[in-house]
């Protein structure tokens, strides 16, 4: 009862711990309101720090060889005006501001960009007390397994809504009156855009729905705090949404406001500068995280890099499963991936398949895909070429006052590790041209090294989650002729199946930004007006949130193909789609590996003969069979496809062409490897302290890895 006049009031009333309702817990979450002063200045920040996002002149405007690619374009100066219109001198909840703000950064539908409340909603977490499991082609309910300070939480959920007596057998029929894959699909696309692709929000939002704070992101919505299970039996279960709040103290009115006030910054810029070091947090990003180290029987260990790589042995063929780009330190990245390379160069044979499983790799380090990529599939094509970054009056200022964010994001030569110069064209958008750079060092790798491998097949595994280097890493096997890639997910939807979003690029940091303009503040601005100085000072948070952005992106393009697409936004069809879905805490462990490989064979995927083999090679143009028919599908090494309305091979003679050159390996691995390290900045999802939408929260699943980098 005690609830129920709390909501009527709208009076705040949260225990620490303990379970609450949506209404409940609402009153508490929207009793802060928004100040004209943190609206003005998280307002004119955001607009500023956008101005600095590398795709947005590609959102705003797609280009027409986007077309037919499921792209929508998305007008960020429009929406900027429309926000400011909207809350301008709004009575209303800080929490619906700060939210219309993350609907938008949401809507960018780039997982590297993503912005931050203010700490004071990091403390609420949303949950549902069950998981949804996927088996014999039909899904099943499963208990949520609390643990911690939440092994109270299902018993306190029952007295509150009635025991939940599942059945962890019986089949669910529908969800809110749709299917069950129909739902997940509204799910996914409504709150899970994690990328720009269907399949992916599917999987996104059937591994990651259960538990989440309100840092990085909204509330669910009223109409779908309630999940209305019909089951097989005839027997239906109403699952609720609730909330617990981590706080020490009980909240109320008083305490709420002075907790959301304390986030509140004064002008950091203003305020004296201390030694302080600046460390990004690199925080690995587990999709799906393992609720135990799972082994199976029928894989043998051959390789384990913790955190990035297991290469295993299952019937006659090799499994290499990468979870991340993101090894442990810098010397376990660089020691792990040769040994990788050697071990693989000695097993893999011409008649051995190679199954590369990648599900919800999150991406990491770019010099890993750089390495991996030289050393295992060499190719005389630059892997990397050029990085685009967006001008703007803000990166002027950044620039023209010499600030440490231009030395922090500096140019290095690959080879002798000398800093560019002129790396900042004012006249126009950013591109310096790397694919020289890139290609020396690849063909150096390739001519005096031994380390390649040459399997009959390469079979790629994946469920869209694939994303930034991980991304880039598949989307160039894709342009390897004896790749063939295989999708888990939702076959019922034709929705193209990428196996990834964005690839790559540098991720930019308000807090970081807000240190260094600080730090230079204090010694004093040089070579810049009035109005560029002003520019700097302005862009910062009023309270202890953050905008994280695309800063810099990579250039990566196709060279099976004309050059000038960006892989970003060209998605590549998998062979075969299985259905397939994610289960909770076992789908990134050698179980759901399992379950992964079981499934090609009970699909009766003929990997030899109904698609992936060439049939046969004409013009240039290399044929391979698919469901029965030989069809063109790509060229031969040294030309490319000429988009018209035949398949159409011309032989490269651009500038992203490189015949292979005499060099010694020593000196340019190193090179390659210390350009790398300067280079190729953390690209995976950088979060911290809380996880983005559609996770659970860490402080649940203590075995997941956490690597600063």
């Amino acid at each position: 009862m005690y609830f129920v006049a709390a909501i009527f009031t709208g009076d705040c009333a949260m225990l620490p711990w303990k379970v609450y309702s949506y209404d409940s817990a609402s009153s508490c979450i929207n009793f802060p309101q928004l100040s004209p002063h943190i609206f003005e200045q998280t307002q004119i920040t955001i607009e500023n720090l956008l101005q600095l996002y590398g795709s947005r002149d590609i959102l705003e405007n797609l280009p027409a060889n986007y077309s037919g690619f499921n792209i929508k374009s998305f007008n960020i100066t429009q929406n900027l005006i429309n926000l400011r219109s909207k809350f301008t001198n709004a009575n209303v909840p800080a929490f619906a501001y700060f939210s219309a703000i993350h609907s938008l950064i949401q809507n960018l539908q780039d997982p590297h960009t993503h912005f931050t409340k203010p700490q004071f909603f990091w403390e609420f977490l949303q949950f549902i007390p069950v998981t949804f499991r996927f088996e014999n082609n039909r899904f099943f309910t499963e208990y949520y397994p609390f643990s911690g300070k939440f092994n109270n939480s299902l018993s306190e959920y029952e007295e509150m809504f009635g025991k939940l007596e599942l059945n962890s057998q019986d089949p669910i029929l529908t969800i809110n009156g749709k299917k069950p894959v129909e739902f997940f699909r509204y799910f996914g696309n409504k709150y899970c855009q994690y990328g720009k692709f269907e399949q992916a929000r599917v999987n996104f939002a059937l591994s990651t729905m259960y538990m989440n704070d309100l840092s990085t992101n909204n509330m669910i919505d009223e109409e779908d705090k309630e999940l209305k299970i019909q089951f097989s039996s005839g027997v239906v279960k109403t699952i609720h949404y609730v909330y617990v709040v981590t706080t020490t103290d009980e909240l109320n009115n008083e305490s709420v406001q002075k907790l959301y006030d304390q986030d509140e910054k004064t002008n950091p810029y203003l305020e004296k500068s201390t030694n302080t070091q600046i460390n990004e947090t690199k925080k690995e990003e587990r999709i799906i995280k393992q609720t135990s180290d799972q082994q199976d029987s029928e894989f043998i260990t051959i390789l384990v890099s913790e955190g990035y790589y297991e290469l295993l042995q299952y019937q006659s063929d090799y499994v290499l499963r990468i979870l991340s780009f993101m090894p442990k330190t810098f010397d376990d990245g660089f020691n792990d991936s040769i040994k990788l390379i050697k071990t693989l160069n000695q097993l893999i044979g011409n008649k051995t398949r190679l199954y590369l499983d990648m599900v919800s790799n999150g991406g990491g380090q770019l010099m890993w895909v750089q390495m991996l990529l030289t050393g295992l599939f060499p190719n005389a094509y630059p892997y990397l070429g050029r990085w685009k970054q967006r001008k703007s009056k803000l990166m002027d200022a950044i620039i023209d006052s010499k600030s440490q964010i231009d030395t922090m994001y500096q140019r290095f030569d690959w080879i002798t590790g000398q800093p560019l110069s002129n790396w900042y064209q004012q006249e126009d958008y950013f591109q310096f041209d790397l694919s020289n750079m890139f290609a020396n060092c690849i063909n150096a790798a390739l001519n005096t090294s031994n380390l390649t491998i040459n399997p009959i097949q390469i079979v790629f595994l994946t469920d869209g989650l694939c994303a930034s280097g991980c991304s880039m890493f598949g989307k160039k096997l894709m342009t390897f002729n004896n790749t063939i890639v295989v999708g888990f997910g939702d076959s019922v939807n034709y929705d193209l199946f990428d196996i990834g979003t964005a690839s790559g690029g540098t991720v930019f940091m308000s807090q970081i930004y807000e240190q260094l303009i600080a730090m230079q503040s204090k010694e004093g601005f040089n070579n810049i007006t009035d109005d560029q100085k002003q520019l700097l000072l302005q862009s910062w948070m009023p309270h202890n949130g953050a905008l994280s952005i695309t800063f810099m992106n990579v250039f990566n393009y196709n060279p099976s193909q004309e050059a000038g697409l960006n892989h970003d936004f060209v998605p590549f069809v998998v062979d075969q789609t299985i259905e397939l879905y994610p289960s909770f805490g076992t789908w990134q462990t050698q179980i759901g590996l399992k379950q992964r490989l079981k499934a090609i064979e009970n699909n009766g995927l003929h990997l030899y003969n109904v698609f992936g083999s060439i049939c046969k090679t004409n013009k240039n143009v290399i044929f391979r069979n698919f469901n029965s028919y030989c069809v063109a599908h790509s060229c031969e090494y040294g030309y490319y496809q000429v988009i018209s309305i035949e398949f159409t091979c011309h032989k490269r003679q651009d500038q992203f062409y490189s015949q292979p050159s005499k060099s010694n390996l020593t000196w340019i691995i190193v090179g390659c490897s210390l350009g790398g390290l300067f280079l190729i900045i953390i690209v995976c999802w950088i979060i911290y302290k809380k996880n983005k939408w559609c996770k659970k929260d860490a402080r649940l699943e203590p075995l997941v890895d956490e690597e600063n980098a």
